[in-house]
Parts: C-alpha cells; structure tokens; sequence
C-alpha cells in the first residue's frame, strides 16, 4: 500500500497531490470534490477543469480513428506491357485473329469489283476480294504518334468468324467466280454475353462497352507486367457510338389485356398526330450532314409522313379528326404484350404501326399521295451514291412498354395503352480518352476504366483529319472504308478528307441490306449491318428475336422490362433504348485487333514501354475525426492566452502560484498549523522546508475515548510539541500504533 501508519509529510505531500490530481476524487466524492463552503469561483474552475478532462478522453478516443491506409498516386514511370487474355464467356468465345484476313466483296444483286481491282464485270470476269496495298495503306495511317493506340479501318474484326468459299458463282444466274473459289474470311455472328443492364464500363476482349448511355471503344488489351499497388494510364482509343434522337408521333395504341397476353378491342387514339399535323412537308437541311445530321428534322419528316399514310388508310382529314379520337383497325397478326418495348423501321409507303401486320394493304389500298417514309426520312436511298455527305441513318418507330391506365397490375380485362415514338439513328466515330486502372489481382477483371472523356483539340493543327473512300459506287453496292488518315492525305483525289473531332459514318450496303453483308470481312461495314439489325431484328414485330440475337424487346427478360418501363416513358429516355441494344449487339459483332504489342495468339511474345502513374500506400487523415481535437485545442489555446494575459499584466505570477501549491500540499499545511510560532514556513522554498520539517511524520490511530465505535480519527505525531489531537508519542507507541493500523 502506498500509506503507512507513520509517514513522512513529504510523503503525505507527494502521495495527496498524485491521488488528488487523479479523478478518483470527483469519483469517489472525496473532500476535494466538496462543493459545500467553497467559492464559486472554485466550483467553475473545478467544473470547467471536469468537463475538460472528460473531452480530453473523447478526443484521445476519437482522434486517432481518423487515420487510415489508402492508395495514392506516385511517380511516373515506363513500364513493360504485355497482352491480357479475357476468360470472360464472350472473352473464351471469340474466335483466333490467327487466320483473320481482311477481304472486300462489292456488288447488291450479283458480285462487283470493288475500288481498286479492275477484272471487268463480264460474267466470265474474275471477281478478286483482296484489298489493294496503297487503300490498305492509306487507311491504316492515321494511327501514329499520340493516335498510335487509335485503332484503324483494318483494325476493326469480327468477333465470330468462318473461312469459307464464295458459293454464288454456282448459283443459278451464272455469276462471275470469286477469288477462284478460295476460302474467304466471313462472319459468323453470335450472342456470347449481354451487358445492356450492366451499366458500367464493361472490359471484354478488344472492346470496351459502355452499358451507362451506349458506345463501344476499340482495343486489344495490354496492361502492365509488374503492377505493384496498381498504375494508372490514359490512352486514346476509337470510339464508335450511336446517335439517337426520338420525338413523339403523338399517336398511342389502347387495348384490353385478355388472358394471357392476348389483347383484345385494340384502338389508335390521337393525341394531336393527326389533328395537329403540320400543313408544310417537313423540311431537312442536307446541305451538311457531318456537321448538322438533323436527326430531329429526319424524326419528325417520319411521324409527318406515316402518320399521313394513317389518315389515308383511316380515310381521316384534319378537318375531321379531333383531339381523343379512336380509330379501330384490323390488324392479320398482333405481336405486341404489356412487357415488351418493339422497334421497327420506317416501310415504303404503307402505313406503319409497331406491334400490328396491318391487313388489307394491298397496292388498290395505297394512294399517290403515300409517301415512301423510309426513304424520305432517311435522306437517301439505295441508288444513291456512297460519299461522305450520305450518313448512315435509320429511321422508324418505337412502341414504348406498355402502361395500365389505372396504374394497376396485369389483371385480364385490364385497359392498357403504350406510347408511340419517332426516332433517327446515326453513328460517329472519334477519339476517346480513357483512364485506366490496373492493379493485376484478377488478370482482366482488374483494368478498370476511371475516366472516358472525349478529346478536346486547342488547334486545327492537332485535329484530326478523317476519310471517307471515294467509291464512284451507290450506296447498295460497296461500304465505304473510313479511318483517320496522316495529314499527307488532305488533298488525295481518291477520298473525301475532314479535319473535325469526329466523324458520321457513312452509309454502305451493310446498311442497306447487301447480300453479301456479313458474308465478306470489310470493317467498314460493320456498324451499318448493326444499325440494320437494331431496327430490323432486335425487337421486331415478333416478340421473339431471330436466333443469333436476344429478346432485347423484354418479353423475356424481366429485368430488362424493368428497365425498359423506366425508359418509355419519353422520347429523350427512349432514345437509349435504341443505343444500348446498338451497342450490345455490336460488342458481341466485332473487336479491336490493333497489334500494338501483341494478340491473342502470341501472348507474351512482345512488350511495349509505356509510361504509366504508380500507386503507392499511403498513411491519411480524415479531418472529420479531428473536430473534437480541433475544438480542446482551441479552449487550451483561449485558456493559455487567457492566462498569459494575466501573466504580463501582473494580475498573476508563478511564484503566487507555487506558494499556492506549497501551502495546499497537506504536509506543508500540517507544518503551519503545528509550528503556529514559528514564521516563513508557508513561503519559504520547497528545499527548506523538506531540510527543516521533512523528518516530522503523520501517524493515523484510533481515538481511545471512541475505541469502541467503528469511526478511525487521525492521529499527528510530533517528536517534541503536543497540540490537541496532535498528542506526543513514545517509542512504545509508535510500536503500538505501527501494529494496530492497518495499512492504507
């Protein structure tokens, strides 16, 4: 124990300053705790001094939670990349890019020479599908200096791929021979893996997919060798996407749902599409599509035009009609369900209406005055030919998900009505900056993209110049190669140049519907043939798509009805509709191949220098945690100014305040009240004062005239003065009382 029955008073000094400066005392409710007879003066310090003391301990608790480890970025570096195999399904099912040939057919009803080749069109011509050295050579320049990872027109692959002969010449009608019957590279398109629900930057091989608003990127993927922590890097990649604006036909389809997902008592109301309809034929500025595409104009002139043919089908004027009107039709097969959003395209002159094979279409139904909707609102047609001014555009219809009208579930004889939608797609192509993290834990699954932005260009130097083929061929016949081109190609006779950040892609036979689309393995037309399958064949009239693709129409697909409901809702939400199913058909269609440092066939066999941004550990602080710690330090700094203050006016002086401790130490106050006489024992040093009274000691015995009561009293001993309850002891007595007190 630290007490015994005979102390020292520096001892009893020592011992009662550590036990009093502790807490055990405001605990415990000791004397010096007592709030009865004190100033209050003395209360406010010692409860200011408390409840300091209290948030002292949350601050020392609180504190240090605020550290943590994280990863930052470090120096710069050149590091070696190699190639990175995906082992994703889509990853395992690509084919090898080890036999990969590009080859090029022409040609809309029977086999052409394409640009470059000169074999004559006789039908005993030879028909050769290789491309030229210099249309090889001129479209694969661009990717150079800060484009070097910019893929080019061959660089471009189709995912799924067969190497076949050309079988038309021995079809009835004598076609030309091609390539002498040797094999040729042709697609073989399948559905590997969807991302439309994803939402996120999907990583896959040769492609990155936006899954967010639609849009895939090109690259044949590398990554660091040795990531540490992790690298960072930004590289410029090309980036294809579509473009896609919708408007209201300001007509919707009503029905009663029957059992099942039969429908029945079906009606078209107008909403203002035929009421409203513009007096002027919708006009679309052609003058330059690479810079103004006029989607909206092309939307609108659709809905003008098919809902005129309505009218003339309905035998309705304006003059007639009103807003809420029904009209009832006949329909020789309906396709359409409460969960399924359907897309088609704009027909010839016959009326078109998404979910119906309207009947009784036959030509003594169609009048002069039916427009011929596809081609008008397009912009172009087959014969026309390919350049750089005619885009790729599709135009059509899109019937939103349907809604009941009650807002309840799908009860039979529930009243249904889903919206109806005009809508124009291109597609452009430019160069995007994209960041990637990589830290290796998971071989591809561990590039991550952190950033994708668009290239900004500070001058028209560093822009740059794209290309489109100067074909002399219409549209249905040839797709026209484009890529980005060395500047030394500005002024070539044999393409049409364009130095702007980015590029509408022009329209081909992929697009049109080419015999040979698919059949040959052009990059360039590629894009067109999706665009067609969007419209054509993702979530057609039937509520099942074709083999090779999915129900991207969500009749299927619970969770893509879901998100479908969602988008209906307006044109500008529906507009990304039609560029996620665009985009997941086309990561499933084609990749990147661009062999900067190596394929899928040579893994490991080359590395590049690139310079990345390392990542390193390191120790951070989160500033939340230190308001606490904020908020003590500024009452101690106050308290300390306070008290300087005190300090340099006079009003306060250490030597006060050591004499204040001197006397309030209970031996020094023992001293003074047993030495009443004697003078400067309450000021004098510490020093002193332990040399003159530190031998005098503090005994604690019983009081004889209260032995028999439980009470202890205290009892100070002195070797030579007596005062009440301060009694001289002998020796005998000390012995006595070292014996009978216990230990405190």
């Amino acid at each position: 124990m630290l007490l015994r029955a005979n102390d020292e008073l520096p001892f009893r000094s020592v011992v009662g300053g550590y036990l009093h400066g502790s807490s055990w005392k405001s605990i415990l409710r000791a004397d010096t705790a007592a709030t009865s007879n004190v100033s209050k003066k003395v209360i406010v310090l010692s409860t200011l001094s408390t409840l300091g003391l209290i948030l002292l301990t949350g601050v020392s608790i609180v504190t240090p939670i605020g550290l943590y480890s994280t990863v930052s970025r470090g120096a710069d570096a050149v590091v070696d990349f190699r190639y990175i195999r995906d082992t994703s399904p889509i990853g395992l099912g690509s084919s090898s890019r080890e036999n990969y040939k590009a080859d090029r057919l022409c040609g809309f009803l029977s086999p052409l020479n394409c640009p470059g080749q000169a074999h004559g069109t006789s039908e005993d011509a030879y028909i050769s599908s290789v491309i030229p050295q210099n249309i090889t050579d001129i479209f694969s320049s661009g990717s150079t200096g800060d484009r070097s990872y910019v893929a080019g027109a061959f660089d471009i692959q189709y995912r799924s791929y067969i190497m076949a002969a050309d079988n038309m010449s021995s079809a009835p009608g004598g076609f030309p021979v091609t390539d002498e019957e040797r094999k040729q590279t042709q697609s073989a398109f399948k559905t590997y893996q969807s991302f439309i629900l994803n939402d996120a930057f999907d990583i896959v091989e040769g492609m990155i997919v936006n899954s967010k608003t639609g849009g895939v990127g090109l690259r044949n993927h590398t990554v660091p060798m040795d990531p540490g922590k992790g690298m960072e890097w930004t590289e410029g990649l090309l980036w294809i996407e579509p473009e896609t604006t919708c408007i209201s036909a300001n007509l919707t389809i009503h029905y009663t749902l029957a059992n099942g997902n039969n429908i029945q008592d079906f009606f078209l109301m107008d909403r203002g599409g035929f009421v409203n309809m513009t007096h002027d034929y919708p006009f679309i500025n052609f003058s330059d599509p690479q810079a103004r595409p006029e989607l909206y104009a092309r939307a609108y002139r659709g809905a003008v035009l098919n809902n005129h043919n309505l009218m003339m089908l309905f035998n309705e004027t304006r003059n007639k009609t009103k807003l809420g009107k029904t009209y009832q039709f006949d329909a020789d097969a309906i396709s359409l369900q409460p969960n399924q959003v359907v897309i088609g395209s704009f027909p010839a002159e016959t009326p078109f209406i998404p979910g119906f094979f309207l009947n009784n279409l036959s030509d003594s139904n169609l009048t002069d005055t039916n427009y011929v909707t596809s081609i008008l609102s397009r912009g172009y047609g087959g014969g026309d030919f390919a350049n750089i001014s005619n885009i790729a555009v599709e135009t059509g219809l899109v019937m939103g998900v349907s809604s009941r009208q009650d807002g309840g579930s799908r009860d039979p004889r529930s009243n249904w009505s889903a919206p109806i939608y005009s809508c124009a797609t291109a597609m452009k192509a430019y160069i995007m900056d994209v960041s990637f993290l990589f830290n290796g834990r998971k071989g591809l699954a561990s590039l991550e993209v952190t950033k994708a932005e668009p290239r900004i260009y500070k001058s028209n130097a560093t822009t740059p110049l794209w290309a489109v083929e100067n074909t002399g061929m219409q549209i249905k016949d040839v797709s026209p190669f484009w890529a980005l081109v060395d500047d030394k190609y500005e002024h070539s006779p044999n393409m049409w140049t364009l130095r702007r950040d980015h590029l509408y892609l022009p329209a081909g036979s992929g697009f049109w519907g080419s015999m040979y689309m698919g059949v040959d393995s052009s990059p360039a037309a590629a894009p067109g043939t999706v665009l067609a399958m969007l419209y054509e064949d993702a979530a057609p009239h039937s509520s099942i798509s074709p083999d090779a693709l999915l129900d991207y129409g969500g009749s299927t697909n619970y969770p893509l009805y879901l998100r479908w409901q969602k988008m209906s809702q307006n044109p500008v939400t529906s507009q990304t509709i039609l560029n996620l199913i665009w985009t997941d058909i086309m990561a499933n269609f084609v990749m990147g191949a661009r062999p900067t440092i190596g394929g899928a066939d040579d893994v490991g066999s080359t590395t590049a220098k690139v310079r990345v941004r390392q990542l390193r550990d390191t120790i951070k602080y989160d500033m939340r945690y230190a308001i606490p710690g904020i908020a003590f330090l500024t009452i101690y700094i106050l308290a300390l100014v306070l008290a300087l203050i005190y300090l340099l006016l006079g009003k306060a002086r250490l030597q006060q305040l050591k004499v204040l401790l001197n006397q309030t130490s209970i031996g020094r106050a023992v001293s003074v009240e047993r030495y009443k006489g004697a003078s400067g024992i309450a000021t004098s040093s510490t020093k002193e004062w332990v040399l003159k009274y530190g031998d005098d000691d503090i005994g604690i015995r019983k009081n004889i005239a209260q032995a028999d009561t439980p009470q202890d009293n205290v009892m100070i001993r002195t070797p030579a003065v007596c005062k009440p309850l301060m009694q001289q002891g002998s020796p005998e007595d000390s012995e006595r009382l070292s014996d009978e007190t216990p230990r405190v």
